[in-house]
């Protein structure tokens, strides 16, 4: 491996090398020291005393001399790069004993909630879409107040790097890579997720396999339209590799991968971007309103950019202003590259053809000239004759070569013309002709989605053709798309529009066959989106858009509670007034409310289905009550609950895995089986609450059901963060308003777990201890929600 200077481009540090790295992060170059990680937007490096000369808050000590610490289950070996957000590192997973990559976040931001979601995001949108072309994500979780992320570890480059190394690509390479991140790109967009920062900082090329991987979804978004949802977004992206929508802040959808990906390959030919400018706004304005200079036109070094003209005119095409005059899908793309692919081979057969059998051509050029003087001049040459026709067959070979050569090269667009009349003839694919598809099924989707988070539907594509003459497939075998799925989004009063997922394109051969069904998951994320109700359509059409059918589902976009802060509410926890805790085991009478851990578990069959059940009381009366409202009654007060939230803190040695709890709550006008009320249980001493005492000794059916709690505790990256786990539904309010003032909730296990869950009780850590937290309605508030 070998050092590479620095090189500044656009604003930023970029820094080349070659070596084994991950994230755009490359290991230490020979003597140099250097490091480096690529972040969304830019290059930061450091030299090897950013090494860390004491052991960083987030890890864990180290258990032997090779390691710099541990960050949960992963013995962290050394520091791989530095950069804005955050560092990387080499580490081994202990439990599957495999070296990953771990991105972990920057103190500084992980202090920030928005930061925390943005690599929250990028995990979620990355481990969304499973292709050989896009790194692999293991496991997201949080240490010590850090997220982090896991991920392959890559041998190889970036192609940033490469590119600054001085590596010059290959016409054959070009396609080759293109192809790749097509195929990456088509496995994240029939996942909703659009990458939107594609550049070479963000195409990882392995070694030795050139296989490529397409990093850091840190700016993906799920669905065309969530942007266009929104006001006042800014632009994200790379400048220069922005698409012109990103450029105007409008609507995104797959066509926009497509256009950083054609400006990469643009990049690969000429040695820069095709809009290059010395600032950001300027560089915005060219993106906006200059055509870029054709590859043909361009100079690298001095010499004229080569390149083959079916390639040229593929990579301007991609550069179009205007996403419809570009790809409709990365699918459409690949077929175009292997038709480009095929027509450069074919020209090249065509010349290699001429230049290895010049018979005919001699024959031309000497025999058939009828010229007697020329027979007699070869004669006059004796021993030479041989040779010297030899010479006059190859000049002759390089006029007709010559000729040939543009006669191919002129011929192309007739060729592609005649292509496109032999499919023009092939029956043009119409929405009565589609009848046989139905869109038919439930659409399961949660009805309440966070802002920020995850819409998700799911449809079945039904093929009912009873023939093959009504059979899609066999009908229009010969189109290259048959139908397209279109979601639409419609508010109350509104018309509807185009939005968050991009239409879902078959081709005959993606169709189901006669009789069978289809599932197609459709999902988008909800950044940015009002918090109202929408009706969401799934319209079947034709290529051209003409409806087929139709099915249409409602879902609400509401306030995300979940990761937000919990601005205007007021917390209180089970040690204020009246409040208690503690969990209670069947088969057991044993006293467990000192205990500094609330356990909830449901243990296996072989373990006897022992459970482990908590109970929650807390006070509303410690709360302060809205303003005004301080001599109303319990019941008046609590009637102005707008929403709330159950905080839970994991404690050490819980199930270190993800799981499910199921939250009830406990009606005051419910009395155990020894007769002892709701309000009056006892946490320990003389009375304190059993198993055969509680209510659930007899089943849960008397209790009120609030929802489900879902968390992921996987290498205990939850343990000891103060209130790291939030249950938020709307039962939930519902059942603080009717109470009497003091609420038991009762926390029962989902699944069968070798491990226990365990939360922080009030007897370890006041600050750690099971919290409610509530915000009132304001005067101005409607009734409900």
């Amino acid at each position: 491996m070998h050092d590479v200077p620095v090189f500044t481009l656009q604003g930023r540090i970029l820094l080349g090398g070659v070596g084994e790295s991950t994230f755009g992060s490359a290991k230490r170059s020979g003597a140099s020291g250097i490091h480096r990680i690529s972040t969304a937007t830019r290059h930061v490096m450091t030299d090897s005393s950013s090494e860390p000369d004491s052991l960083p808050e987030f890890l864990d000590p180290p258990e032997s001399g090779d390691e710099l610490g541990r960050l949960g289950p992963y013995r962290v070996i050394e520091l791989l790069g530095s950069g804005g957000m955050g560092h990387v590192y080499r580490a081994q997973d202990t439990r599957l004993q495999r070296t990953v990559a771990l991105k972990v976040m920057n103190q500084r931001f992980a202090k920030s909630p928005n930061s925390r979601k943005r690599i929250v995001e990028e995990a979620r949108s990355m481990a969304a879409v499973h292709h050989d072309n896009v790194a692999t994500l293991f496991e997201v979780g949080q240490r010590n107040g850090t997220p982090f992320l896991a991920m392959e570890l890559l041998q190889g480059a970036t192609l940033e790097q490469l590119l600054q190394s001085g590596r010059r690509f290959t016409s054959e390479e070009i396609i080759s890579i293109a192809d790749q991140v097509a195929l990456g790109l088509e496995a994240a967009h029939d996942r909703g997720i659009i990458h939107r920062d594609i550049k070479p900082a963000n195409l990882w090329i392995q070694s030795p396999s050139e296989r490529v991987k397409i990093l850091d979804f840190g700016l993906a978004v799920g669905g065309s339209a969530v942007q266009g949802l929104a006001k006042g977004d800014s632009v994200v992206g790379t400048p220069g590799y922005l698409s012109p929508e990103q450029a105007r802040n409008e609507t995104v959808d797959e066509r926009t991968d497509l256009y950083s990906l054609g400006v990469v390959m643009y990049e690969m030919f000429a040695g820069k971007v095709p809009l290059l400018a010395p600032n950001t706004p300027t560089q915005l304005v060219n993106i906006l309103c200059r055509e870029p200079l054709p590859l043909s036109q361009r100079q690298r070094d001095g010499v004229p950019v080569e390149v083959p003209e079916p390639l040229e005119r593929l990579i301007m095409r991609l550069l179009s202003k205007e996403p419809g005059q570009r790809y409709e899908t990365a699918g459409h793309f690949r077929k175009a590259l292997r038709s480009v692919s095929d027509e450069m081979q074919n020209a090249q057969r065509a010349e290699l053809a001429i230049q290895i059998d010049p018979g005919a051509g001699a024959s031309s050029g000497v025999s058939d000239s009828g010229d007697s003087n020329s027979n007699a001049a070869v004669k006059s040459v004796g021993g030479n004759s041989k040779s010297l026709l030899m010479v006059g067959g190859l000049a002759a070979v390089a006029l007709i070569g010559g000729g040939v050569w543009w006669a191919l090269r002129d011929a192309a667009p007739e060729k592609q013309t005649a292509v496109a009349s032999v499919a023009e003839k092939a029956p043009a694919v119409l929405a009565a002709g589609l009848g046989a598809l139905k869109l038919t099924g439930k659409v399961i989707s949660d009805p309440e989605v966070p802002v920020g988070q995850m819409a998700r539907f799911r449809l079945q594509l039904t093929n009912q053709a009873a023939s093959p003459e009504t059979d899609p497939r066999v009908r229009y075998s010969q189109a290259g798309q048959v139908a397209r799925i279109t979601t639409y989004l419609q508010q109350e009063g509104q018309l509807k529009r185009k939005a968050p997922a991009f239409p879902r394109s078959f081709s005959p051969r993606q169709l189901p066959a006669p009789g069978e069904t289809q599932s197609i998951e459709i999902q988008f994320l909800t950044t940015n989106m009002a918090q109202e109700r929408f009706d969401v359509i799934f319209e079947l059409q034709s290529p051209a858009g003409a409806s087929v059918n139709s099915i249409a589902s409602q879902f609400e976009v509401i306030e995300n509670l979940r990761s937000g802060d919990l601005l205007g509410f007021g917390t209180i926890r089970t040690r204020a007034g009246k409040g208690a805790d503690t969990f209670v085991s069947r088969g057991s009478t044993e006293d467990f409310g000192k205990q500094p851990a609330l356990v909830v578990h449901r243990a296996g069959e072989e373990q006897g289905n022992v459970w482990a059940i908590s109970f929650l009381r807390f006070d509303l009366s410690q709360l302060d009550p809205p303003s005004g409202m301080e001599s109303d009654s319990v019941n008046s007060v609590l009637e102005r609950i707008d929403r709330s939230a159950l905080l839970l803190s994991m404690a050490p040695d819980s199930h270190p895995g993800a799981g499910r709890i199921t939250v009830h709550g406990w009606p005051s006008d419910l009395p155990t089986p020894d007769g002892t009320g709701a309000l009056d249980w006892k946490e320990s001493g003389e009375g304190h609450l059993t198993f055969e005492t509680s209510p659930v000794g007899e089943g849960m059916e008397g209790l009120v059901p609030l929802g489900e709690l879902e968390f992921n505790n996987s290498g205990e990256g939850l343990k000891d963060q103060p209130d790291g786990i939030r249950f938020i539904s709307k039962a939930l309010d519902d059942f603080l308003r009717s109470s009497p003032g003091v609420v038991t909730l009762v926390l029962s296990q989902e699944g069968w777990l070798d491990d226990p869950t365990r939360f922080h009780s009030r007897d370890r850590s006041p600050e750690l201890a099971p919290g409610l937290a509530v915000r009132w309605k304001t005067e101005a508030s409607e009734p409900g929600f």
